[in-house]
């Protein structure tokens, strides 16, 4: 929720177009969902959601379920501030859902905070439930991360870098030959897109 998001936008864009280059689908759901949150955060509403809702419907449709949690409390985010309301309680429900069951404490927090927002954007507002879900999130913030979460946490890191590390090796590799001589005469392919959608 905080950062400089002119900055971070051109970065993930970058980011998707290496996993697109070094074709890995893996990591589209969560470079796609931050750069759709950053977008959401700089205004960019539906440029954004659309973003957010491809990450969370290739995240499903791959049965990545590690995080998906994360991914729809970020959508939810960014309905809310697209004055969704009701699409936003859905997703945040969602999300709280699914964290509960996957034991992913701080993505719940989180969802519990946006569920508290939505409530009180609701017409008329909803502030027993907004303060009941505001409470919920603190509470769980006060209990503080059990061992689990923190070796969650630091695998994720790792399993980041590695697939960082990954997308770069495979751009540096990306190299197009031509099995003759001659000259470019066009250019019909844009940076990111993959060489084989053109033939």
């Amino acid at each position: 929720r905080q950062g400089d998001t002119n900055r971070a936008i051109p970065l993930l864009e970058r980011g998707l177009d290496a996993i697109r280059a070094g074709n890995s689908p893996l990591w589209f759901p969560r470079i796609a969902s931050a750069l759709g949150y950053a977008q959401v955060l700089s205004g960019r509403i539906e440029a954004g959601l659309g973003n957010l809702e491809r990450a969370v419907e290739r995240s499903a449709a791959m049965k990545l379920i590690g995080a998906h949690a994360l991914l729809l409390a970020c959508l939810g985010e960014g309905y809310l501030r697209a004055g969704r309301v009701e699409e936003a309680r859905r997703v945040a429900d969602d999300a709280r859902a699914l964290a509960r069951e996957h034991r992913e404490r701080g993505n719940e927090g989180w969802s519990l905070r946006l569920g508290a927002e939505v409530a009180l954007a609701a017409s008329p507002p909803d502030v027993r439930a907004a303060r009941e879900q505001a409470q919920a999130a603190l509470d769980l913030l006060k209990s503080g991360p059990s061992a689990e979460d923190v070796q969650i946490a630091e695998l994720r890191v790792s399993q980041a870098e590695a697939a960082l590390q990954v997308a770069q090796n495979n751009l540096a590799d990306a190299r197009i030959v031509a099995p003759f001589a001659g000259v470019v005469a066009a250019v019909n392919v844009r940076a990111g897109e993959p060489a084989s959608s053109v033939l």
